[in-house]
């Protein structure tokens, strides 16, 4: 368990493991031992079990299938336990079974009322179940409380941002709106993915003309992209994505030509992401070429090249009738790897950990 919670340590941390002394290991080293682990007799089987079936079935795409599997082998042995509801939750969430998350997140709340800090914890996960709803009250009340109570820096900054953006979106809050944004920065921590996300994004609004805080075409881009957190949600995403396109469309809303070029290149990945979603791979693969093609044209929204790089590879991998040679899918994962200095590159790590475990199997009989 140790050594492939190990192999999981995202670009930004391998620096602290190689500190304190942790060679790293072979690709695929800590999956064999799991394996091997579950064959093992021992008190802690179940949990090597438990793990094991999250990572294989997160690999295959399955996660539905842990989550039958926590509900009916793992729940019943702990039901009062916080970790496992909080578990069952998550996976719900990743499922896209939002309103069931939030029914798993508040009897964890209930089971943990003696432990206030936990309390704090899944105040706040019910507050990024709205966030990825466009439940933008919601999202504010249940982060405000989070941030009211949270005595850590943990989570904070993108708190802020969250209910920023929510104020923003609602409308008629601009001033709360900023005021909040304003304190991102406080409480962001070094080489916190979501931190470095939000410090990036408040920043970028805040050195803007208070006339029009979000851009039109942020208006309809932004609740696309928390609409595609949630797996079953890519149908309702695809009305705020049209719309997007029709803001690219009109010239009066570019003064500048390089803001133009951020939102084409974002616009490409969120309209590709959605597709694939949808299971339509061909359109999903055209964007993500548009999107890549623009790779040394945009200065600001760094993330969408890799993260077309690693998710145009996964499209080869359930379509590899779209896949021009047998070698792309290797290449695409290379050329992630190349990148850097970009919005949640523990994502494209993961990924890549991911497709190279695929590629590892044997093809099926």
């Amino acid at each position: 368990m140790f050594l492939y919670s190990f192999e999981q340590i995202p670009p930004s941390y391998r620096w602290l493991a190689k500190v304190l002394g942790f060679p790293s290991p072979p690709p695929g080293e800590g999956m064999e031992y799991l394996l091997l682990s579950c064959q093992m007799t021992s008190t802690r089987q179940m949990w090597v079990k438990l793990m094991t079936n999250l990572v294989m079935n997160y690999y295959s795409d399955k996660l539905e299938e842990s989550l039958k599997y926590v509900k009916a082998d793992v729940h019943p042995f702990y039901p009062h336990s916080v970790l496992i509801t909080m578990l069952l939750a998550y996976l719900n969430r990743l499922t896209g079974q939002i309103e069931t998350s939030n029914t798993q997140f508040t009897h964890a709340r209930d089971l943990s009322e003696s432990l206030p800090q936990w309390d704090v914890v899944l105040t706040y996960e019910l507050g990024y179940n709205a966030w990825i709803s466009l439940k933008w009250d919601v999202c504010v009340e249940c982060v405000s409380k989070f941030l009211q109570k949270s005595e850590m820096k943990a989570n904070k900054a993108f708190g802020c941002y969250m209910i920023g953006i929510s104020f923003l979106l609602m409308g008629g809050k601009d001033d709360e709106a900023i005021k909040i944004l304003k304190d991102v920065k406080k409480y962001a921590r070094d080489n916190q993915v979501y931190d470095k996300y939000a410090v990036r994004r408040s920043k970028q609004i805040l050195g803007r003309d208070k006339k029009r805080w979000l851009h039109p075409f942020e208006i309809e881009a932004f609740p696309a992209l928390n609409l595609l957190e949630n797996d079953q949600a890519h149908s309702l995403a695809m009305p705020f994505i049209e719309r997007a396109k029709e803001v690219l469309n009109d010239p009066k809303q570019y003064s500048n030509k390089q803001q133009r070029l951020e939102h084409t290149a974002l616009y490409y990945y969120i309209r590709a992401s959605c597709l694939q979603k949808g299971k339509q791979y061909d359109g999903a693969r055209e964007y993500y070429l548009k999107c890549i093609e623009m790779k040394g044209q945009i200065k600001e929204e760094l993330f969408v090249i890799p993260f077309s790089y690693v998710l145009l590879a996964e499209v080869y991998m359930k379509s590899p009738s779209l896949c021009p040679s047998s070698n792309d899918v290797s290449a695409l994962i290379a050329k992630a790897k190349q990148c850097s200095d970009y919005d949640f590159d523990n994502f494209v790590s993961s990924q890549c950990r991911k497709l190279e475990y695929l590629l590892r199997q044997p093809p099926p009989l």
